[in-house]
């Protein structure tokens, strides 16, 4: 190791005061401190994993589990008086004195990972190291944020640390809480005597991975939590309803797989072959329904603890069933008279703001992207040349034709990509158009990589559905023909915003207009750099996130 080098120490005690033999104790098979270790190992951030303890059946575990115990620390840094401080500080002595030739400098980043946080992610521990490094401060921790009415002593009395009762609980100024999860430090402030300082870096954890064990009834919702909920997907998609459902029904899951230990079911109706296709190349346990009783019943079977339901019509006696069951029920866009019947309604095509039931969260900041259309930079270009057409996964107006067949008669200093779907039906449509126009369009199908295709693309033409928001997303300037008068609607918040050309819905709209419209935009630099920020600004990418932060409320409050 050199001075560069994190050092990571995990204080590890045989006995506790409060719960004896904690550390030893196991949680989902493995012993407590196994999943600090692991967890620390995961990250990929640290050379060696250190463990500290006075006992030598914490030391063999913590071998077996991968870290490094290269000494036992005193009995009298192992008693009920004994300050965490003095343990990191002792172990960082140590090393330093030649053992296992560590490089220990003034700032060495020193990180502490409690073991009594079972559910820390990697993740947070990579991100900690991350904050850290690119801040000026010598501290960060970590802390959950807490809206509640707390109180503290004053005097022989309490006093409230709240303005005003009168108000919910989500309007509080939020608290935060240290977790003892990630303590990144440096030896100066450990040799000072205040480690944490009174103006460290800070980085907001979720409640999950902050989670404490320190009594027996911890660790019993600790399994509960480690052998997961039963988490079932209720969606439809394929056909005339595209895919969009699916994908983002896929998109939640997988997040929800990496963070939680939990199964995951799919229920879809076998009438959209399409979607169930998808679904059943998918790693999930997949249940094809021919109708709702059908369904109904595989979510009982399944003993559902979250249900989300993301299909056309929601029927109202199917999710009343649920909301008076002990399912929590998530329903994702819906917002007709079934909402009532769900725990939380979730609708990222809607503006956010007042006038709304607090269970409903609405606007891009709960909009479901894959990885691949995060966070990505785009540089506009003066003359544009790629254009790329993409209308959905069946594209029932046939709109691909369409507007290839007014682009084909027009002299245009493109180069023209065309994405199909899997459910694309007007093949032989399409190949009766010129041969010689043909022979100048790239015509994709099955495509897995369409961040790529709309990185490439100076300009899109796509229609209304989940594809119009990745575009907004990934700042690509886009014009927007609409396939049904859901997309209509759903297409009002991003023409608000400024994000999109919108023509309106394709059976409705002259299709001739379609190159003069793509002529203009490419034309004008000013707006489509203004639609690229204007995307950049609307979506940030979090959905995904803050639907995580949601189940895990569920979850455990």
């Amino acid at each position: 190791m050199n001075s560069e080098d994190p050092i990571c120490i995990v204080p590890a005690r045989g006995t506790s005061p409060g719960l004896p033999k904690k550390n030893f104790k196991r949680i989902n098979g493995k012993p407590l401190v196994a999943h600090t270790i692991e967890s620390a190992l995961e990250s990929d951030c640290f050379e060696s994993v250190f463990v500290s303890t006075e006992s030598e059946g914490i030391a063999n575990i913590a071998r077996d589990y991968g870290a490094n115990v290269p000494f036992l620390r005193p009995l009298e840094l192992s008693g009920e008086s004994a300050m965490l401080q003095s343990v990191v500080h002792h172990t960082i002595e140590q090393l330093d004195s030649g053992v296992n030739s560590v490089e220990i400098m003034d700032d060495t980043p020193v990180v502490v990972l409690q073991p009594n946080i079972p559910f820390r992610l990697s993740g947070d521990i990579k991100r900690a190291l991350s904050a850290f490094k690119s801040t000026d401060k010598n501290v960060l921790i970590t802390v959950v944020q807490e809206n509640r009415f707390y109180w503290q002593q004053s005097g022989e009395g309490l006093s409230p640390l709240f303005s005003e009762r009168q108000m919910i609980r989500d309007d509080l100024n939020p608290l935060y809480r240290e977790t003892g999860s990630i303590t990144i430090t440096t030896p100066p402030m450990l040799a000072d005597g205040n480690w944490t300082g009174t103006d460290p870096a800070y980085l907001l954890t979720d409640k999950l991975s902050s989670f404490e064990v320190r009594s027996l009834i911890d660790f019993w919702l600790a399994e509960q939590i480690a052998q997961g909920p039963s988490i079932v997907f209720r969606v439809d998609g394929g056909g005339e309803i595209g895919l969009g459902k699916i994908y983002r029904a896929l998109t939640l899951a997988t997040a929800l797989r990496n963070s939680l230990n939990c199964r995951i079911t799919f229920i879809s109706d076998k009438s959209n072959s399409g979607g169930v296709r998808k679904l059943g190349e998918s790693p999930f346990e997949t249940v094809a329904v021919s109708n709702e009783t059908e369904a109904i019943r595989a979510i009982d079977d399944f003993a559902a603890d979250i249900l989300f339901i993301d299909v056309q019509r929601p029927i109202e006696e199917y999710l009343r069933q649920f909301h008076q069951a002990s399912t929590a029920v998530v329903n994702l866009e819906d917002i007709g008279e079934s909402a009532e019947y769900a725990d939380y309604v979730l609708n990222s095509q809607r503006d956010s703001g007042g006038g709304q039931p607090v269970n409903h969260l609405t606007g891009t900041d709960y909009l479901v992207l894959r990885e691949e259309f995060k966070h990505t930079s785009r540089k506009i270009s003066e003359k544009p040349t790629n254009i790329l057409l993409t209308f959905g996964g069946s594209d029932p107006l046939g709109l691909s034709v369409g507007v290839l067949t007014e682009v084909s008669k027009r002299e245009m200093p493109f180069t023209f990509r065309l994405v199909l779907g899997p459910d694309f039906g007007s093949r032989k449509e399409l190949d009766t158009l010129p041969d010689e126009f043909l022979a100048n369009i790239q015509i994709q199908s099955d495509v897995s990589n369409m961040a790529e295709l709309m990185q490439w693309a100076d300009v899109a033409i796509s229609s209304g559905g989940r594809t119009a928001y990745e575009l907004a997303a990934t700042g690509t300037p886009s014009i927007i023909i609409a396939q049904n008068e859901g997309e209509v609607e759903r297409m009002d918040l991003l023409r608000r915003k400024g994000a999109i050309e919108f023509l309106g819905r394709g059976d409705r709209v002259n299709l001739s207009r379609v190159p003069d419209d793509l002529l203009n935009l490419a034309n004008d630099y000013d707006r489509r750099r203004e639609m690229s920020m204007r995307g950049h600004e609307l979506i940030d990418g979090n959905g995904v996130e803050r639907i995580l932060d949601l189940v895990h409320e569920i979850l455990i409050g």
